[in-house]
């Protein structure tokens, strides 16, 4: 994972979770995902951009239950099955690490954006009422 990216067997699912899936390589990098299968005949091959994908599950741990990640776009998802847990596991925090990557540039864009379109000066034309201008000169004159 220090090399920024990731590399692991598992099974692509295209048809839901009941699914057999398509055995094959996923490979992770922080700009994309690629899933390459074992069989070329398939067209279960995926080249997708890590910045479409909007979130991501996985189910939890269990004796019966399947090791699944699900990455999500807005419009379809991804579920792979992994062997081991642990392997789920590293895919799963690289996933987590390189979405918050892209977040946080998103939200450090909105803010430059937001922050260029404030004037570069803060003008003050804050209006007293004359009460409250006369207490003010009157707490003057009394304390220097």
């Amino acid at each position: 994972m220090a090399s920024g990216q990731v590399v692991m067997r598992a099974r692509y699912k295209n048809n839901g979770v009941k699914d057999p899936g398509v055995q094959g390589v996923l490979i992770m990098t922080e700009d994309k995902i690629d899933f390459s299968p074992d069989d070329p005949m398939p067209s279960a091959r995926l080249n997708v951009p890590f910045r479409s994908i909007k979130g991501h599950k996985f189910s939890k741990e269990g004796s019966q239950k399947q090791a699944l990640l699900m990455l999500t776009q807005s419009d379809k998802s991804y579920t792979f099955e992994f062997d081991k847990y642990a392997e789920r596991d590293i895919c799963r925090d690289f996933v987590g690490k390189v979405l918050g990557k892209i977040q946080a540039k998103q939200s450090s864009k909105l803010e430059a954006k937001v922050d260029s379109e404030k004037p570069a000066t803060t003008v003050h034309d804050e209006q007293l009422r004359p009460a409250e201008m006369e207490l003010r000169m009157k707490l003057l004159a009394e304390n220097r």
